[in-house]
């Protein structure tokens, strides 16, 4: 529950909480620091807010369970049918063959040494 309320804050703000410090040092500060919490509540539901800090509870007895947190206004209010997941689908592999073609033009003479070192790591995987 800690790390899907991490992620809805990093989705809201567009980076981790604690995001400038050192990764390390972060982990070390966290124990010890309140729960992150929106940096500006009121561009954000009261519904959402309050499902974040469900998520961050300091002791991991006070969470909110799974299917508590499924029964949530934030939840139940912003449900979707999967099949809204098709278009996306979609769209993604519409977007990634055309990535893959437009690599597959690319000459050789542009690709960086990484690259070329990792074609030939991939294509001795392929023959093997």
């Amino acid at each position: 529950m800690w790390s899907l309320g991490i992620t809805l804050l990093e989705l809201a703000h567009g980076e981790p909480p604690l995001s400038e410090l050192h990764p390390m040092k972060a982990l070390f500060q966290i124990p010890y620091r309140n729960p992150p919490t929106l940096n500006e509540p009121s561009k954000w539901t009261p519904a959402f807010a309050e499902f974040i800090g469900l998520c961050l509870k300091k002791d991991p007895k006070q969470r909110a369970s799974i299917a508590t947190l499924m029964d949530h206004p934030f939840v139940h209010n912003n449900l979707q049918p999967v099949s809204i997941l098709v278009g996306l689908v979609a769209r993604y592999l519409v977007a990634k063959s055309a990535a893959d073609a437009a690599e597959q033009q690319e000459p050789e003479e542009d690709k960086t040494e990484e690259e070329t070192k990792a074609d030939a790591l991939r294509d001795k995987s392929e023959h093997e």
